[in-house]
C-alpha cells in the first residue's frame, strides 16, 4: 500500500488554530503535542507533510484542514518531489505557497510571471529545505 501525505502549505486569515490541532490529532493519528507542533510550524510559515494510510484518508484530512483555514494538498509517495516553492505575501502580511515545482527554472518562470503583473504582493521562491532565494 502506498503511503499518502497531506502537505499543509500555508494558511488563510481566520485560521482556526485549536480546531486545526484537533483535526490533526483525530484524522492523522498524531498525539496532541505533535499535532500542536505541526500547527505551530504551519503558522510560522513552514510547509509540513503529514502521512496517512490511504488516498481517501488524505482527501478527507485535506478537505477538513481547508475548511479550517489551512492550505493543503494531497500527495502520494510515487509523485515527483517538488523541491521549489513559489511563495506570496499579501497586503496584510499573510504568507502562502502559490505552487511547487520540480526545478528551480520552473519556479523562476512562474515567479517572473507574477512579478510582471505589478501587484502590491511580494513573491519569492524557496527550496523545500527552507532556503529563501
Amino acid at each position: 500500500m502506498n503511503n499518502h501525505h497531506v502537505e499543509i502549505t500555508g494558511w488563510r486569515q481566520g485560521l482556526k488554530k485549536v480546531s486545526l490541532t484537533e483535526a490533526l490529532h483525530n484524522h492523522a493519528g498524531l498525539g496532541l503535542a505533535a499535532a500542536k507542533d505541526v500547527t505551530d510550524r504551519v503558522l510560522a510559515g513552514e510547509s509540513v507533510k503529514v502521512s496517512v494510510q490511504s488516498l481517501e484518508a488524505a482527501e478527507t484530512l485535506s478537505t477538513r484542514l481547508e475548511s479550517l483555514g489551512a492550505l493543503s494538498r494531497v500527495q502520494a509517495d510515487d509523485q515527483p518531489h517538488l523541491d521549489w516553492q513559489v511563495w506570496r505575501q499579501d497586503d496584510n502580511g499573510n504568507k502562502s505557497i502559490i505552487n511547487s515545482f520540480a526545478s528551480e527554472s520552473e519556479a523562476l518562470a512562474i515567479l517572473a510571471q507574477y512579478e510582471s503583473r505589478h501587484h502590491k504582493q511580494t513573491y519569492w521562491i524557496v527550496r523545500a529545505s527552507g532556503n529563501k532565494t
